[in-house]
């Protein structure tokens, strides 16, 4: 018998992330900013490491290109996991987010629309300063 008490319903993790929504909207807008700013920066670092590696060793994508994917496959994922351990936005997910949160009307669509909005802008201008 297998024990699925460590594991939730889809139920409860549709209600995770209206809760995430819910919150998200709540958040200041220098704050939304600042925070969406610096998943930009983030995300494109791991970008920055995946080219470093493709660029620096071209003997080995001419020999062998699939442990080169790989190893810039595990750089890639460098920034996307410092952005889920900072808590910094990115747009990708307040696209989740606020949609469900749309449909379960825990949102409004002038949050959905800030949100949307500035994540997107922020985003594009921390990949820029990169």
């Amino acid at each position: 018998m297998v024990d699925d008490s460590n594991y939730l319903t889809p139920h409860e993790a549709a209600l995770a992330v209206v809760a995430t929504c819910m919150k998200k909207a709540r958040l200041q807008l220098d704050t939304l900013i600042i925070n969406s700013i610096l998943g930009g920066v983030l995300f494109s670092s791991g970008s920055v490491l995946y080219v470093a590696i493709h660029s620096e060793n071209l003997d080995l994508l001419s020999n062998n290109p699939g442990i080169l994917n790989l190893i810039g496959g595990l750089t890639y994922s460098v920034g996307l996991f410092y952005v889920v351990i900072l808590g910094a936005e990115l747009f990708n997910s307040n696209i989740l987010f606020f949609s469900v949160g749309l449909l379960r009307n825990a949102a409004t669509i002038y949050d959905l629309l800030i949100s949307w909005f500035f994540s997107w802008l922020g985003n594009i201008a921390g990949s820029l300063f990169v």
